[in-house]
């Protein structure tokens, strides 16, 4: 079976043609083997290598696939569905994602979500400094 003509495995369809699933980059060795159309984020932190990419699944847009990664091998080792996903940046033993109308905490390891922070309009960008999240 070529990724080119394998149909998508799941519901998290990652990138837009052809479809490329999680379950085809694990398949394939890792995400170094595979050409990922759409690619949007790279963050490394102490915790993890997080890599993240546009998702088509259901026609929804706006919608990515983020993925913690084995830096030396590429194998996704946690991966989370997010809506509207901006960046990704590590404080306070946490991993924080902003979302179209959210902050999400997550845990670094396993991308489970921990805390969610609504926000007026969404967050384009963060940052540390002073011990705190910007």
């Amino acid at each position: 079976m070529s990724l080119a003509s394998a149909s998508p495995v799941n519901s998290a369809a990652i990138g837009i043609s052809p479809p490329v699933t999680v379950a085809e980059v694990q398949a394939a060795g890792g995400v170094y083997r595979v050409p990922l159309p759409q690619p949007a984020f790279v963050t490394a932190t102490p915790d993890g290598v997080y890599v993240s990419w546009h998702v088509t699944n259901g026609g929804r847009p706006g919608s990515y696939l983020l993925a913690r990664i084995d830096p030396a091998t590429g194998k996704i080792t946690a991966s989370a569905r997010l809506d509207g996903f901006g960046c990704a940046l590590a404080a306070d033993g946490s991993l924080w994602v902003a979302t179209g109308d959210e902050l999400l905490r997550l845990k670094p390891v396993t991308l489970a979500v921990t805390g969610r922070v609504r926000v007026d309009s969404g967050p384009g960008s963060m940052a540390v400094a002073g011990g705190a999240l910007w």
